[in-house]
């Protein structure tokens, strides 16, 4: 029974007792002047955006799809061409494809989903002429651009 309470004790001790600690409130310099912590600003970085072709991105992509997500995936990227097909997915996703070369099986496949954005790709027709700005998101049959708006 002794044994039981000292390993109870010993194990109290060793967690602080259950005791918590004061917090300070800002921690003070070497010289004992109050040190602020940073202030929070509501400006987010600058995105860097990439400007690229639709050719030169799915080129890149169709010679070597390791070397393309290395350089382009998770990257906001500016593109400008011509509309190829407007549409929706399996998962009735609206998308658009750049126009490519006549024969090409794949595309630069441009994802939207602000309903603001989905207002302006209804009126689009194949043909127009657009700048969008997105977010490579890989290659999975066509190189995938998501969150893109128009510019």
């Amino acid at each position: 029974m002794i044994l039981v309470i000292a390993i109870l004790l010993i194990g109290a001790a060793l967690a602080g007792g259950g005791e918590e600690q004061p917090a300070q409130s800002s921690p003070a310099g070497a010289d004992g002047t109050i040190v602020s912590p940073p202030a929070e600003t509501s400006e987010e970085a600058p995105v860097e955006i990439m400007e690229i072709s639709p050719a030169e991105l799915l080129t890149t992509y169709e010679a070597n799809e390791v070397k393309g997500d290395e350089i382009y995936e998770g990257k906001t990227m500016r593109l400008s061409g011509t509309v190829g097909t407007i549409g929706k997915d399996v998962m009735e996703d609206v998308y658009i494809t750049f126009a490519g070369d006549d024969f090409s099986i794949t595309s630069v496949q441009c994802y939207f989903s602000d309903e603001a954005q989905i207002a302006k790709v209804m009126e689009l027709q194949q043909g127009d002429s657009i700048t969008l700005v997105g977010i490579c998101d890989g290659k999975f049959g066509n190189v995938l651009l998501k969150d893109c708006v128009f510019e």
